[in-house]
């Protein structure tokens, strides 16, 4: 769930929990009001007999009850009644009308509030006119009329709740998105910084918490980037250490085992020139050293073209490849085709760097097609350069997968990777037809043109 989302379905709980606990106050508050209603009745009901006693004490029963009633019942609460009972007066009762209170409460209503808080109690009140007659005056509310009197309140607080319920959400829902403007941005920064684009950045706003938070994005995406861009100083610094090192021990190979290897071919074809007569069998033993020799030399000839690149400044990038995946070719013998397509490519304005980069890259993604698949047809293909970007594809149908043991992340893969980033680049690998593809681009700067 979203903040924005956490916050107005908060906001909703808060409101409905307001809005309830009104409904239950205006329940509660109605009882109440009953209750102080019933106690002003009584007292009104009390004092009216009372004074038209001391009014006409000698008036006779018949008129007094008449007057009293017609004074008793104008002075009653709407919805109440009162029981009275005098001396030497059977006891009776009469109730004041409650139409005034409109459409009667529903059933459920009356009974959830019958549960909840009952109905005011019934008051008494009992009086002494003079030293030998007594009164006695009981009030209470109609139960149906009382509900419908309650529900008429409720409802008129109900309608206010609601109102006020609708502007809260109305105004909170706007003042939380408002609010949390700026957080869909710093979330956007994020993202992209956890994608490599340590570019990005958040444009602070808001409160001061947002802003603060924005501050502290925007402190890591430059440690980031600082950091990414000593990485890749770095990684060129050691890349151009190991090239310098597989010169060196190319150059130490050719000179040591190279002469050996030589002289060691020479002295067997030595020993099996003397011995072809008088000794056969120690001339058969110098012909298979001297076959030893050649396929050592072989060998040796294969790790100096991959130890030590072919002069890229005189033969030019294209030519190298060539050359190298003609190599390759011969070394199948002729069991895996290879296409190389340079028909786009400029090598105007390439500087040493970046041709040495693109080479490496081809040798070691087609030391990792050989190595860890069966491939029938490897395609390289080269495009860009000069004052545009350069692109370059290596394709196989070998049957790995990425993902799968040998079209992961291994070594080789890590060693394509930062070379292109040490170009500046981006690197991908894909699964393609039977195959994998792998996909450098090195945009144009610096590294690449002059």
């Amino acid at each position: 769930m979203s903040l924005r989302s956490g916050l107005i379905l908060g906001l909703c709980l808060v409101t409905a929990l307001v809005f309830f606990s009104t409904v239950i106050w205006a329940m509660a508050e109605a009882r109440d009001r009953g209750t102080r209603q019933l106690g002003a009745t009584l007292a009104r009901v009390s004092a009216m007999i009372e004074r038209n006693y001391q009014m006409m004490p000698d008036e006779p029963v018949s008129q007094h009850l008449r007057r009293t009633t017609m004074d008793v019942t104008q002075v009653l609460t709407p919805g109440t009644c009162v029981v009275m009972e005098e001396t030497r007066i059977s006891p009776r009762m009469f109730c004041a009308d409650w139409q005034v209170f409109g459409r009667i409460a529903p059933g459920w209503f009356h009974d959830v509030q019958r549960a909840l808080f009952g109905i005011p109690e019934r008051v008494v009140h009992e009086g002494r006119r003079n030293t030998a007659d007594t009164y006695r005056a009981e009030v209470f509310f109609d139960p149906v009329a009382f509900a419908t009197s309650s529900w008429g309140q409720v409802r008129l607080a109900v309608r206010q709740a609601l109102a006020m319920a609708a502007g809260v959400l109305a105004l909170g829902t706007v003042l939380i998105l408002r609010s949390t403007r700026p957080v869909q941005p710093i979330i956007s920064v994020l993202g992209e910084l956890s994608e490599g684009q340590l570019d990005a950045r958040v444009q602070p706003s808001g409160f001061a918490e947002f802003r603060t938070v924005g501050g502290a994005v925007n402190a890591l995406a430059e440690r980031l980037d600082k950091a990414e861009a000593d990485r890749k100083a770095l990684t060129r610094q050691l890349l151009m250490v190991e090239d310098a090192e597989r010169r060196h021990l190319a150059r130490d190979l050719h000179d040591e085992f190279g002469q050996i290897l030589t002289a060691t071919g020479a002295l067997a074809g030595g020993i099996e020139r003397r011995a072809e007569r008088d000794a056969p069998e120690i001339a058969q033993d110098a012909r298979s050293i001297g076959g030893h020799v050649a396929r050592m030399m072989e060998t040796l000839r294969g790790a100096f073209a991959r130890l030590r690149p072919p002069e890229l400044d005189e033969l030019g990038l294209s030519a190298s490849l060539r050359q190298m995946i003609g190599g390759w070719a011969a070394a199948r013998g002729g069991r895996v085709r290879f296409e190389f397509d340079a028909a786009g490519f400029d090598e105007a304005g390439l500087s040493p760097e970046v041709a040495l980069g693109i080479y490496r890259i081809v040798q070691e993604a087609i030391t990792n097609a050989m190595r860890h698949g069966t491939p029938k047809l490897v395609a390289i293909r080269l495009s860009g350069g000069g004052r545009r970007p350069l692109d370059l594809s290596i394709e196989d149908d070998g049957g790995g997968r990425v993902g799968e043991p040998g079209a992961g992340r291994g070594s080789g893969i890590l060693g394509i990777t930062e070379r292109a980033e040490a170009l500046g680049g981006r690197f991908s690998i894909d699964s393609a037809g039977a195959g994998v593809r792998i996909a450098v681009h090195v945009p144009p700067g610096p590294s690449v043109a002059a």
